[in-house]
């Protein structure tokens, strides 16, 4: 199972919220380029990140992406605000690798049938969810929409990775929603990737176990963060 260290960028600054809430935030470094860096050096394999100004529709950070990219030699996924063809196609020339796509999923798919002919693999769709309904515009809005609808919606879109996030979880260290992520994976044959929740090695670990129904990674940011267990730790197969 792949880790993915996330890095959350608002302002400029790596942060983390609890529950996407802004009003939540801990700063970790005026230098998201150097977390980064970190985490290549410790043996990420990809990078999560996340443009939380973008998301909440106050902005974007796409200079802080372009130093993120410049500063390493792995894999970025990026999500957060891309809601037009335009926002999309600016992403990709920075060098993205993997371009994260949700809100306009179920807001204004139109342009996404575009977007997957010609990038394919390259489009990921993120998933968030809270109570079983899918949440769009930063966590702001429910949609109205179940998330088991959302995944078969994705999935027949021609998406080939998944981000499921569970809000309720997200920056909470109370554990990974095991049941909810098992869900989703009976659901599609999509690589899934888990996010929210990880605290401690064991989460990694009860993650680890649900390889066998198809989980391919896991995103972790606070625990990381907050040195609850070190990226080479949680790399580490047990």
């Amino acid at each position: 199972m792949e880790i993915v260290p996330a890095i959350d960028i608002r302002g400029g600054k790596c942060v983390r919220l609890v529950r996407g809430d802004p009003k939540k935030e801990t700063v970790y470094s005026d230098d998201p380029a150097e977390i980064a860096r970190r985490w290549e050096a410790q043996g990420a394999s990809r990078i999560h990140v996340v443009d939380l100004d973008a998301a909440l529709g106050n902005g974007e950070n796409l200079e802080a992406l372009k130093r993120i990219k410049d500063a390493v030699t792995i894999m970025i996924q990026f999500g957060g605000g891309v809601r037009t063809l335009e926002m999309l196609w600016k992403v990709i020339n920075i060098g993205i690798s993997r371009v994260v796509i949700g809100t306009a999923i179920l807001k204004d798919p139109s342009w996404l049938k575009e977007a997957m002919e010609e990038l394919g693999g390259r489009v990921m769709a993120g998933l968030d969810a809270k109570d079983g309904e899918v949440m769009v515009s930063g966590w702001k809005d429910g949609s109205g929409v179940k998330t088991e609808d959302a995944v078969k919606l994705i999935e027949d879109m021609g998406f080939r990775e998944l981000i499921y996030t569970d809000i309720k979880r997200d920056g909470m260290l109370e554990g990974p929603n095991i049941e909810a992520i098992r869900g989703v994976l009976r659901l599609t044959k999509m690589s899934v990737y888990a996010s929210g929740g990880i605290s401690k090695i064991t989460d990694i670990q009860a993650l680890r176990g649900l390889g066998k129904d198809g989980l391919k990674g896991a995103i972790v940011g606070k625990a990381l963060y907050d040195r609850r267990f070190t990226l080479a730790e949680a790399l580490e197969p047990r």
